[in-house]
């Protein structure tokens, strides 16, 4: 089983702010419609993968004993 550090110990790694900036900046120089969904398609593919990675590996803490 493979480990990772607990979320806990680093800043988030999923923001909706970048998504929702990266949305805006697409409405701003006025993206056809294909963009959006790259936009969205690689956000989704993020937010299975840390979902993936939540349930399938453990979390360390390695502030642990301090």
């Amino acid at each position: 089983m493979k480990k990772y550090i607990k979320a806990a110990n680093l800043p988030p790694s999923f923001s909706l702010t970048s998504l929702a900036v990266a949305f805006l900046l697409a409405e701003r120089f006025a993206a056809p419609g294909w963009v959006y969904g790259v936009i969205g398609t690689i956000y989704a593919l993020n937010a299975i993968s840390v979902v993936v990675r939540i349930a399938k590996h453990s979390a360390v803490d390695i502030f642990e004993g301090k």
